[in-house]
Protein backbone atom coordinates (compact mmCIF):
# COMPACT_ATOMS: atom_id res chain seq x y z
CA UNK A 1 0.00 0.00 0.00
CA UNK A 2 3.05 2.31 0.70
CA UNK A 3 4.46 1.41 -2.92
CA UNK A 4 1.08 2.94 -4.39
CA UNK A 5 1.36 6.11 -2.14
CA UNK A 6 5.08 7.02 -2.95
CA UNK A 7 3.95 6.26 -6.59
CA UNK A 8 1.00 8.71 -6.96
CA UNK A 9 2.32 11.29 -4.50
CA UNK A 10 5.44 11.37 -6.60
CA UNK A 11 3.56 11.45 -10.08
CA UNK A 12 1.81 14.24 -8.82
CA UNK A 13 5.29 16.22 -7.72
CA UNK A 14 6.81 15.77 -10.77
CA UNK A 15 3.74 16.75 -12.42
CA UNK A 16 3.23 14.00 -14.47
CA UNK A 17 -0.26 13.13 -15.14
CA UNK A 18 -1.42 9.38 -15.82
CA UNK A 19 -4.87 9.00 -16.28
CA UNK A 20 -4.71 5.11 -16.20
CA UNK A 21 -2.87 4.75 -13.44
CA UNK A 22 -5.10 6.71 -11.47
CA UNK A 23 -7.98 5.11 -11.90
CA UNK A 24 -5.14 1.73 -11.51
CA UNK A 25 -4.31 3.38 -8.18
CA UNK A 26 -8.05 3.67 -7.43
CA UNK A 27 -8.68 0.03 -8.19
CA UNK A 28 -6.10 -1.67 -6.48
CA UNK A 29 -6.31 0.15 -3.42
CA UNK A 30 -10.26 -0.29 -2.92
CA UNK A 31 -11.18 -2.51 0.09
CA UNK A 32 -8.38 -2.31 1.12
CA UNK A 33 -7.22 0.64 2.96
CA UNK A 34 -7.77 -0.42 6.19
CA UNK A 35 -4.17 -1.69 5.52
CA UNK A 36 -2.71 1.18 4.96
CA UNK A 37 -0.99 3.55 7.05
CA UNK A 38 -2.05 7.11 8.30
CA UNK A 39 1.02 8.45 5.80
CA UNK A 40 -0.30 5.97 2.88
CA UNK A 41 -4.09 7.08 3.19
CA UNK A 42 -3.12 10.86 2.77
CA UNK A 43 -0.20 10.11 0.20
CA UNK A 44 -2.92 8.02 -1.91
CA UNK A 45 -5.44 10.63 -1.31
CA UNK A 46 -3.43 14.21 -2.30
CA UNK A 47 -1.93 12.22 -4.99
CA UNK A 48 -5.01 11.24 -6.86
CA UNK A 49 -6.21 14.55 -6.10
CA UNK A 50 -3.66 16.85 -7.64
CA UNK A 51 -5.02 16.46 -11.32
CA UNK A 52 -8.65 16.53 -10.33
CA UNK A 53 -9.11 12.70 -10.33
CA UNK A 54 -12.30 11.86 -8.09
CA UNK A 55 -12.41 8.14 -6.86
CA UNK A 56 -16.37 6.42 -6.55
CA UNK A 57 -18.11 7.20 -3.60
CA UNK A 58 -17.39 3.86 -1.81
CA UNK A 59 -14.04 4.11 -2.41
CA UNK A 60 -14.29 8.06 -0.56
CA UNK A 61 -16.46 7.02 2.41
CA UNK A 62 -13.67 3.90 3.27
CA UNK A 63 -11.04 6.49 3.12
CA UNK A 64 -13.03 8.97 5.87
CA UNK A 65 -13.92 5.72 7.86
CA UNK A 66 -10.02 4.38 8.26
CA UNK A 67 -8.74 8.13 8.94
CA UNK A 68 -10.92 8.84 11.57
CA UNK A 69 -10.41 5.41 13.36
CA UNK A 70 -6.64 6.38 12.95
CA UNK A 71 -6.49 10.53 13.08
CA UNK A 72 -4.43 10.14 16.03
CA UNK A 73 -1.43 8.71 14.06
CA UNK A 74 -1.51 11.05 11.68
CA UNK A 75 1.13 13.54 10.94
CA UNK A 76 0.74 17.63 10.41
CA UNK A 77 1.70 17.15 6.93
CA UNK A 78 -0.70 13.85 6.40
CA UNK A 79 -3.41 16.09 8.25
CA UNK A 80 -2.74 18.94 5.81
CA UNK A 81 -2.87 16.40 2.79
CA UNK A 82 -5.72 14.75 3.75
CA UNK A 83 -7.96 17.94 4.17
CA UNK A 84 -6.40 19.39 0.44
CA UNK A 85 -7.67 16.24 -1.01
CA UNK A 86 -11.09 16.04 0.40
CA UNK A 87 -11.82 19.69 -0.03
CA UNK A 88 -10.58 18.96 -3.67
CA UNK A 89 -13.59 16.35 -4.02
CA UNK A 90 -15.81 18.97 -2.44
CA UNK A 91 -16.63 16.78 0.77
CA UNK A 92 -18.95 17.44 3.46
CA UNK A 93 -17.51 16.12 6.03
CA UNK A 94 -18.98 15.79 9.77
CA UNK A 95 -18.81 18.08 12.93
CA UNK A 96 -16.74 15.12 14.64
CA UNK A 97 -14.56 14.44 11.84
CA UNK A 98 -13.26 17.69 11.35
CA UNK A 99 -12.86 18.71 14.81
CA UNK A 100 -11.12 15.25 15.80
CA UNK A 101 -9.12 16.73 12.35
CA UNK A 102 -8.10 20.19 14.38
CA UNK A 103 -7.94 18.29 17.44
CA UNK A 104 -5.15 16.00 16.11
CA UNK A 105 -3.70 18.88 14.08
CA UNK A 106 -2.87 21.41 17.22
CA UNK A 107 -0.95 18.51 18.59
CA UNK A 108 1.55 18.60 16.55
CA UNK A 109 2.31 22.35 16.80
CA UNK A 110 6.10 23.15 17.94
CA UNK A 111 7.35 20.40 16.40
CA UNK A 112 9.70 19.95 13.58
CA UNK A 113 7.22 18.28 10.91
CA UNK A 114 4.67 20.67 11.44
CA UNK A 115 6.29 24.10 9.25
CA UNK A 116 5.21 27.02 7.74
CA UNK A 117 4.13 25.46 4.58
CA UNK A 118 1.98 22.92 6.05
CA UNK A 119 0.07 25.58 8.22
CA UNK A 120 -0.62 27.07 5.28
CA UNK A 121 -1.75 24.27 3.26
CA UNK A 122 -4.30 22.82 6.23
CA UNK A 123 -6.14 26.59 6.66
CA UNK A 124 -6.56 26.80 3.07
CA UNK A 125 -7.72 23.01 2.78
CA UNK A 126 -10.50 24.53 5.88
CA UNK A 127 -12.06 27.16 4.00
CA UNK A 128 -12.30 25.48 0.94
CA UNK A 129 -13.84 22.53 2.74
CA UNK A 130 -18.14 22.67 2.36
CA UNK A 131 -19.63 23.65 5.97
CA UNK A 132 -19.73 21.14 8.72
CA UNK A 133 -23.44 19.72 9.01
CA UNK A 134 -25.28 19.17 12.22
CA UNK A 135 -26.44 16.46 13.21
CA UNK A 136 -29.64 15.09 14.01
CA UNK A 137 -31.18 16.02 17.26
CA UNK A 138 -31.37 12.98 19.33
CA UNK A 139 -28.43 11.10 17.48
CA UNK A 140 -26.88 8.45 19.23
CA UNK A 141 -24.39 7.17 16.37
CA UNK A 142 -20.69 6.54 18.06
CA UNK A 143 -17.61 8.47 16.55
CA UNK A 144 -16.65 6.12 13.51
CA UNK A 145 -20.19 6.06 11.77
CA UNK A 146 -20.59 9.51 12.02
CA UNK A 147 -17.38 9.54 9.73
CA UNK A 148 -19.10 6.92 7.26
CA UNK A 149 -21.74 9.19 7.36
CA UNK A 150 -20.51 12.18 6.56
CA UNK A 151 -19.82 11.57 2.94
CA UNK A 152 -23.43 9.98 2.29
CA UNK A 153 -25.02 12.78 3.88
CA UNK A 154 -24.01 15.10 1.20
CA UNK A 155 -25.09 12.68 -1.52
CA UNK A 156 -28.49 11.38 -0.28
CA UNK A 157 -29.50 14.83 1.19
CA UNK A 158 -30.41 13.46 4.55
CA UNK A 159 -30.26 15.05 8.48
CA UNK A 160 -27.61 16.75 6.97
CA UNK A 161 -28.99 18.65 4.25
CA UNK A 162 -27.86 22.28 3.72
CA UNK A 163 -31.27 23.64 4.46
CA UNK A 164 -30.43 22.59 7.98
CA UNK A 165 -28.39 25.32 9.83
CA UNK A 166 -24.54 24.85 10.15
CA UNK A 167 -22.47 25.33 12.73
CA UNK A 168 -18.95 26.44 11.42
CA UNK A 169 -15.91 25.15 12.61
CA UNK A 170 -13.18 25.81 13.50
CA UNK A 171 -13.28 27.61 16.77
CA UNK A 172 -12.65 31.44 17.85
CA UNK A 173 -9.87 29.68 20.26
CA UNK A 174 -8.78 27.71 17.58
CA UNK A 175 -8.01 30.03 15.18
CA UNK A 176 -6.42 32.47 17.22
CA UNK A 177 -3.96 29.33 18.94
CA UNK A 178 -3.35 29.08 15.20
CA UNK A 179 -2.05 32.62 14.20
CA UNK A 180 0.31 32.37 17.19
CA UNK A 181 2.05 29.72 15.93
CA UNK A 182 2.04 31.09 12.73
CA UNK A 183 3.27 34.08 14.09
CA UNK A 184 6.17 31.69 15.38
CA UNK A 185 6.92 30.56 12.28
CA UNK A 186 5.86 33.92 9.58
CA UNK A 187 10.08 34.35 9.42
CA UNK A 188 10.01 31.78 6.96
CA UNK A 189 6.60 31.82 5.06
CA UNK A 190 7.60 33.02 1.03
CA UNK A 191 5.10 35.62 -0.13
CA UNK A 192 2.25 33.35 -1.49
CA UNK A 193 2.19 31.71 2.12
CA UNK A 194 1.80 34.95 3.77
CA UNK A 195 -0.83 36.02 0.98
CA UNK A 196 -2.99 32.91 0.98
CA UNK A 197 -2.80 32.97 5.18
CA UNK A 198 -3.97 35.94 5.34
CA UNK A 199 -7.09 35.28 2.69
CA UNK A 200 -7.90 31.85 4.97
CA UNK A 201 -8.50 34.30 7.81
CA UNK A 202 -10.75 36.57 5.58
CA UNK A 203 -12.53 33.76 4.19
CA UNK A 204 -13.23 32.44 7.98
CA UNK A 205 -14.45 35.73 8.27
CA UNK A 206 -11.59 35.80 11.88
CA UNK A 207 -10.13 39.43 12.05
CA UNK A 208 -6.55 38.67 13.21
CA UNK A 209 -5.09 40.61 16.36
CA UNK A 210 -2.92 43.48 16.20
CA UNK A 211 -0.04 41.85 17.14
CA UNK A 212 -0.01 39.21 14.55
CA UNK A 213 -1.17 42.26 11.82
CA UNK A 214 2.23 43.81 12.54
CA UNK A 215 4.49 40.92 12.42
CA UNK A 216 2.42 40.36 8.53
CA UNK A 217 3.37 43.80 7.50
CA UNK A 218 6.87 43.13 8.62
CA UNK A 219 7.42 39.87 6.63
CA UNK A 220 5.54 41.27 3.46
CA UNK A 221 7.94 44.31 3.51
CA UNK A 222 10.89 41.80 3.88
CA UNK A 223 9.96 39.77 1.34
CA UNK A 224 8.09 42.71 -1.05
CA UNK A 225 10.51 42.18 -3.85
CA UNK A 226 9.77 38.18 -4.01
CA UNK A 227 6.10 38.99 -4.62
CA UNK A 228 4.76 37.99 -7.63
CA UNK A 229 1.93 39.48 -9.89
CA UNK A 230 -0.78 36.50 -8.06
CA UNK A 231 0.76 36.90 -4.31
CA UNK A 232 -0.03 41.04 -4.56
CA UNK A 233 -3.31 40.52 -5.72
CA UNK A 234 -4.54 37.96 -3.67
CA UNK A 235 -2.94 40.21 -0.56
CA UNK A 236 -4.73 43.18 -1.42
CA UNK A 237 -8.35 41.35 -1.82
CA UNK A 238 -7.38 39.52 1.79
CA UNK A 239 -7.14 43.34 3.22
CA UNK A 240 -9.53 44.52 1.19
CA UNK A 241 -12.03 41.65 2.79
CA UNK A 242 -10.95 42.42 6.48
CA UNK A 243 -10.77 46.11 5.75
CA UNK A 244 -8.62 47.19 8.75
CA UNK A 245 -9.64 50.04 10.91
CA UNK A 246 -13.06 50.19 10.18
CA UNK A 247 -15.22 48.02 12.29
CA UNK A 248 -12.28 46.46 14.60
CA UNK A 249 -9.32 48.26 15.80
CA UNK A 250 -6.03 48.59 13.74
CA UNK A 251 -4.75 50.47 10.71
CA UNK A 252 -2.93 49.68 7.33
CA UNK A 253 0.93 49.88 7.77
CA UNK A 254 1.76 53.29 5.57
CA UNK A 255 5.25 51.32 4.63
CA UNK A 256 3.33 48.31 3.81
CA UNK A 257 0.91 50.21 1.58
CA UNK A 258 3.92 52.35 -0.04
CA UNK A 259 5.51 49.10 -1.17
CA UNK A 260 2.58 47.52 -2.54
CA UNK A 261 2.08 50.77 -4.42
CA UNK A 262 5.76 50.30 -5.90
CA UNK A 263 5.38 46.86 -6.35
CA UNK A 264 1.83 46.61 -8.04
CA UNK A 265 3.43 49.06 -10.82
CA UNK A 266 5.62 46.67 -12.20
CA UNK A 267 2.97 44.06 -12.75
CA UNK A 268 1.05 46.54 -15.35
CA UNK A 269 2.04 44.74 -18.52
CA UNK A 270 2.93 41.17 -16.72
CA UNK A 271 0.06 40.90 -14.63
CA UNK A 272 -3.11 38.80 -15.69
CA UNK A 273 -6.44 41.16 -16.12
CA UNK A 274 -7.84 39.02 -13.21
CA UNK A 275 -4.83 40.14 -11.19
CA UNK A 276 -5.20 43.80 -12.05
CA UNK A 277 -8.67 43.66 -10.86
CA UNK A 278 -8.00 42.72 -7.83
CA UNK A 279 -5.80 45.37 -7.29
CA UNK A 280 -7.93 47.55 -8.17
CA UNK A 281 -10.38 45.75 -6.15
CA UNK A 282 -8.37 46.11 -2.85
CA UNK A 283 -7.52 49.47 -3.10
CA UNK A 284 -11.12 50.35 -3.51
CA UNK A 285 -12.26 48.18 -0.38
CA UNK A 286 -9.52 50.09 2.20
CA UNK A 287 -10.55 53.25 0.23
CA UNK A 288 -6.94 54.04 -0.96
CA UNK A 289 -6.50 56.02 -3.96
CA UNK A 290 -3.71 54.94 -6.09
CA UNK A 291 -3.14 58.13 -7.52
CA UNK A 292 -3.46 59.41 -10.89
CA UNK A 293 -0.01 57.75 -12.52
CA UNK A 294 -0.86 54.26 -11.53
CA UNK A 295 -4.41 54.83 -12.41
CA UNK A 296 -3.24 55.92 -16.56
CA UNK A 297 -1.04 52.89 -16.06
CA UNK A 298 -3.78 50.54 -14.89
CA UNK A 299 -6.34 51.81 -17.42
CA UNK A 300 -3.70 51.28 -20.39
CA UNK A 301 -2.77 47.25 -18.85
CA UNK A 302 -7.23 46.65 -18.57
CA UNK A 303 -8.19 48.34 -21.31
CA UNK A 304 -6.25 45.60 -23.62
CA UNK A 305 -7.65 43.05 -22.03
CA UNK A 306 -11.21 43.80 -21.02
CA UNK A 307 -12.49 41.54 -23.58
CA UNK A 308 -11.44 38.96 -22.11
CA UNK A 309 -12.39 38.91 -18.99
CA UNK A 310 -14.80 37.24 -17.21
CA UNK A 311 -18.72 38.20 -16.12
CA UNK A 312 -17.12 38.37 -12.54
CA UNK A 313 -13.72 40.58 -13.28
CA UNK A 314 -16.40 42.95 -15.34
CA UNK A 315 -18.71 43.63 -12.53
CA UNK A 316 -15.58 43.94 -9.74
CA UNK A 317 -13.76 46.87 -12.13
CA UNK A 318 -16.53 49.11 -12.93
CA UNK A 319 -17.47 48.49 -8.68
CA UNK A 320 -14.01 49.32 -7.77
CA UNK A 321 -14.02 52.49 -10.19
CA UNK A 322 -17.42 53.70 -8.18
CA UNK A 323 -15.98 53.39 -5.00
CA UNK A 324 -13.13 54.98 -5.37
CA UNK A 325 -15.50 58.06 -7.65
CA UNK A 326 -13.52 57.84 -10.23
CA UNK A 327 -14.91 58.22 -13.79
CA UNK A 328 -12.20 56.64 -16.37
CA UNK A 329 -12.43 58.63 -19.90
CA UNK A 330 -14.79 57.96 -22.75
CA UNK A 331 -12.53 55.23 -24.65
CA UNK A 332 -12.08 53.01 -22.11
CA UNK A 333 -15.91 53.18 -20.34
CA UNK A 334 -16.86 52.20 -24.45
CA UNK A 335 -14.67 49.65 -24.19
CA UNK A 336 -16.14 47.79 -21.19
CA UNK A 337 -19.44 48.51 -22.27
CA UNK A 338 -19.11 46.82 -25.59
CA UNK A 339 -17.13 43.68 -23.36
CA UNK A 340 -20.02 43.77 -20.71
CA UNK A 341 -22.59 43.51 -24.12
CA UNK A 342 -20.35 40.47 -25.24
CA UNK A 343 -20.68 38.81 -22.14
CA UNK A 344 -24.02 39.57 -21.47
CA UNK A 345 -25.51 35.87 -21.08
CA UNK A 346 -22.85 34.74 -18.38
CA UNK A 347 -23.55 37.58 -15.92
CA UNK A 348 -26.36 36.46 -13.01
CA UNK A 349 -28.47 38.81 -11.51
CA UNK A 350 -26.23 39.98 -8.74
CA UNK A 351 -23.50 40.78 -11.24
CA UNK A 352 -25.87 42.92 -13.64
CA UNK A 353 -26.85 44.87 -10.62
CA UNK A 354 -23.53 46.23 -9.44
CA UNK A 355 -22.99 46.97 -12.85
CA UNK A 356 -25.65 49.34 -12.95
CA UNK A 357 -25.48 51.01 -9.59
CA UNK A 358 -22.06 51.69 -10.81
CA UNK A 359 -22.61 53.39 -13.77
CA UNK A 360 -25.25 55.41 -11.85
CA UNK A 361 -22.68 55.84 -9.00
CA UNK A 362 -20.11 57.15 -11.92
CA UNK A 363 -22.76 59.50 -13.79
CA UNK A 364 -23.00 57.04 -16.68
CA UNK A 365 -26.31 55.65 -18.39
CA UNK A 366 -26.64 51.82 -18.93
CA UNK A 367 -27.72 49.89 -22.11
CA UNK A 368 -31.15 49.42 -22.21
CA UNK A 369 -30.29 45.83 -22.92
CA UNK A 370 -29.01 45.65 -18.93
CA UNK A 371 -32.08 46.75 -18.16
CA UNK A 372 -34.31 44.31 -19.76
CA UNK A 373 -32.28 41.52 -18.74
CA UNK A 374 -31.69 42.59 -15.01
CA UNK A 375 -35.58 42.78 -15.26
CA UNK A 376 -35.86 39.16 -16.10
CA UNK A 377 -33.15 38.12 -14.21
CA UNK A 378 -34.10 39.69 -10.98
CA UNK A 379 -37.46 38.17 -10.05
CA UNK A 380 -36.40 34.73 -10.41
CA UNK A 381 -32.92 34.94 -8.66
CA UNK A 382 -33.50 37.49 -5.45
CA UNK A 383 -36.38 37.19 -2.94
CA UNK A 384 -34.86 39.86 -0.49
CA UNK A 385 -36.73 43.60 -0.28
CA UNK A 386 -33.83 45.48 -1.38
CA UNK A 387 -33.10 43.07 -4.76
CA UNK A 388 -36.62 43.83 -4.86
CA UNK A 389 -36.95 47.73 -4.56
CA UNK A 390 -33.66 47.40 -6.81
CA UNK A 391 -35.62 45.73 -9.05
CA UNK A 392 -38.27 48.52 -9.29
CA UNK A 393 -35.67 51.63 -9.72
CA UNK A 394 -34.33 49.34 -12.85
CA UNK A 395 -38.20 49.29 -14.35
CA UNK A 396 -38.67 53.16 -14.23
CA UNK A 397 -35.53 53.55 -15.63
CA UNK A 398 -36.63 51.65 -18.34
CA UNK A 399 -39.83 53.15 -18.57
CA UNK A 400 -38.27 56.04 -18.53
CA UNK A 401 -35.83 55.55 -21.75
CA UNK A 402 -39.43 53.69 -23.27
CA UNK A 403 -40.85 57.48 -23.09
CA UNK A 404 -37.67 59.50 -24.39
CA UNK A 405 -37.48 56.71 -27.03
CA UNK A 406 -41.42 57.27 -28.68
CA UNK A 407 -41.51 61.10 -27.61
CA UNK A 408 -41.64 63.53 -30.45
CA UNK A 409 -38.26 65.65 -29.61
CA UNK A 410 -36.49 61.94 -29.54
CA UNK A 411 -38.22 60.81 -33.02
CA UNK A 412 -37.28 64.09 -34.27
CA UNK A 413 -33.84 63.73 -33.21
CA UNK A 414 -33.53 59.84 -34.61
CA UNK A 415 -34.62 61.49 -38.19
CA UNK A 416 -32.21 63.85 -38.15
CA UNK A 417 -29.09 61.12 -36.99
CA UNK A 418 -30.02 59.14 -40.24
CA UNK A 419 -31.30 55.43 -40.38
CA UNK A 420 -27.58 54.34 -39.88
CA UNK A 421 -27.45 55.74 -36.53
CA UNK A 422 -27.35 53.50 -33.41
CA UNK A 423 -30.34 52.99 -31.66
CA UNK A 424 -29.15 53.36 -27.90
CA UNK A 425 -26.03 54.92 -27.10
CA UNK A 426 -24.18 52.65 -24.46
CA UNK A 427 -22.58 55.06 -22.14
CA UNK A 428 -23.00 58.98 -21.87
CA UNK A 429 -20.33 60.65 -19.34
CA UNK A 430 -22.63 63.14 -17.29
CA UNK A 431 -20.33 62.96 -14.20
CA UNK A 432 -16.50 63.92 -13.05
CA UNK A 433 -14.20 63.28 -15.78
CA UNK A 434 -10.56 61.76 -15.21
CA UNK A 435 -8.88 64.88 -15.57
CA UNK A 436 -11.13 66.44 -12.37
CA UNK A 437 -9.77 63.37 -10.00
CA UNK A 438 -6.11 64.02 -10.04
CA UNK A 439 -6.75 66.73 -7.53
CA UNK A 440 -8.13 64.46 -4.97
CA UNK A 441 -6.46 63.44 -1.72
CA UNK A 442 -5.02 60.51 -1.97
CA UNK A 443 -6.60 58.19 0.51
CA UNK A 444 -10.47 58.12 0.72
CA UNK A 445 -12.46 57.49 3.89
Amino acid sequence: MMDCARVVYGLARLRLHVPRLLAAVEQHTAGQLSNATPQALAGIAVGLSHWGYKPRDGWIQELMTQSFASMSAFGAQDLANLLFALACWEVSTSQPFLQRCLTAFRGHWDSAGCHAPTLVRFIFAVTQLPACQPLPEGSTTSGQQQGEDSYSNKQTGGPADRAVATYRLPSFNWLVAFLSECRRQIDRMKPAELSTLLWSMACLNHTPDLVFMECWYRACAVHMHAFTAQSLSTALQAIGMLQPGKDVPGAISGRWLQLVLQKSKTFMVSGSCSELVKMLWGFAEIRVWPGQPWMDDWLEATQQQLHDMTPQDLSDAIWALARLRYTPPEPWTQVLTSAVNENLSGFEAQGLAIVIWSFSSLGLKPDRRWLITFKGLSGSQFDDDSAQQLAKLVAGALAQQNRRQFSKPAVAEAAAAGPHAPADVAVRPLGRTAKSQASRATVRR
